[in-house]
């Protein structure tokens, strides 16, 4: 019934769409960053850059998963080159993902692991832990709490 009454504008998603974190904040998941936006349509916190292009991108954001609740979203980065960093965070490179878990409310990454690449993984409810599915070994990491106000 009619146009939207913001417009707002998110980053180009590799796969799937934005998601809800809350009522009020969105996240944009794009091929080399993210960014949370608010449903009135200014940006709250990003991480990353533009994508610089194919041949040019030292990483990229393979999966997004967050926590129902929306407290808690992990990131699935791969990084291409040596040396590559996602938000401080040096990557091991292909063939192995680094999983960084970010906190919503307190704006930083919580927990990072390496792991091989497309291997599945998963938030719990209230995103206090994070399980990792390896070929039939199910591996489970109780999160640590944010500390709001540092990093």
């Amino acid at each position: 019934m009619g146009e939207p009454p913001h417009r707002i504008s998110c980053s180009k998603p590799p796969a799937g769409l934005p998601m809800f974190l809350n009522d009020n904040e969105i996240l944009s998941v794009g091929v080399t960053e993210f960014s949370i936006l608010s449903t009135q349509g200014t940006l709250i916190w990003r991480v990353g850059e533009p994508d610089p292009g194919v041949r040019r991108r030292p990483q990229e954001i393979d999966d997004d998963q967050r926590s129902m609740d929306g407290s808690r979203f992990a990131l699935a980065v791969t990084a291409y080159r040596k040396k590559a960093m996602f938000d401080g965070i040096y990557l091991p490179r292909s063939p192995l993902d680094t999983i960084v878990v970010y906190d919503e409310l307190c704006r930083q990454h919580v927990f990072t692991l390496t792991i091989p690449a497309r291997t599945p993984y998963a938030l719990s409810p209230e995103g206090r832990i994070l399980a990792v599915l390896s070929d039939t070994t199910l591996m489970v990491y109780a999160l640590p709490k944010a500390t709001c106000g540092s990093k």
